[in-house]
């Protein structure tokens, strides 16, 4: 038994009385004691120290209730911080207990990745890997401005063309003319050019918008 226990246990005989037999005092103090007891008699709050309250246990003891900074017999001992820390441990067991398990599973993650890495850095195969990636950007980048390249060459073809073509429409149309001109003058020798409106092609024959005064002459010219 603790000389502490011994102290509450001698002044709990002097106050308890009368006295039955020594087993029946004995265990009297001993429930007190498990109840909390820090002393006997009536309940003194200046007893108890920085901000602790007393709590009357039945007639003959009490105890002080400290508050979560301090603890002892009359709370006059401050807590220290690994004594802060049990508590909390005591308080959060089923918190402390998940929070063990989830830093062992991240410790054996985090040694399994350096493992992993370590083994592509030795073997070359991680350096390899960003080689082909790199590589692989720079050929989509090349590829992209070869494409573009490529459209720009598309469309000065076209631009060329369509020029070309405008260009041989009005040649051929200019061509054209002239044939129907030089038809004109050798079918009709003595109409100028401003004797005959338009001389053109219709169902595979010939066909002359012209002055009513040369209406006749042409009739003839085109039966004969």
């Amino acid at each position: 038994m603790s000389g502490r226990a011994k102290r509450i246990l001698t002044a709990g005989m002097e106050v308890i009385a009368p006295p039955l037999d020594l087993v029946t005092h004995v265990s009297v103090l001993l429930n007190l004691l498990a109840r909390g007891a820090t002393g006997f008699g009536n309940c003194n709050e200046l007893d108890c120290q920085n901000g602790g309250s007393c709590d009357q246990i039945e007639s003959v003891a009490y105890r002080c209730l400290c508050s979560g900074l301090y603890e002892g017999t009359f709370c006059e001992k401050p807590f220290t911080f690994r004594e802060l820390w049990v508590q909390w441990v005591k308080r959060n067991t089923v918190f402390v207990f998940y929070s063990i398990v989830v830093f062992i599973i991240m410790m054996g993650l985090s040694l399994f990745l350096i493992y992993k890495i370590n083994d592509l850095l030795e073997s070359g195969r991680l350096i390899e890997s960003i080689q082909k990636k790199s590589l692989l950007k720079l050929d989509k980048a090349a590829a992209r401005r070869k494409m573009k390249s490529v459209s720009a060459l598309r469309e000065a073809i076209r631009a060329y063309s369509a020029e070309n073509a405008v260009v041989r429409s009005a040649a051929t149309k200019k061509t054209v003319l002239s044939f129907i001109a030089a038809r004109k003058a050798k079918m009709f020798p003595e109409v100028t050019i401003s004797g005959y409106n338009r001389i053109g092609f219709e169902n595979g024959g010939l066909y002359v918008n012209a002055p009513k005064e040369l209406e006749k002459q042409l009739k003839t010219h085109l039966t004969s």
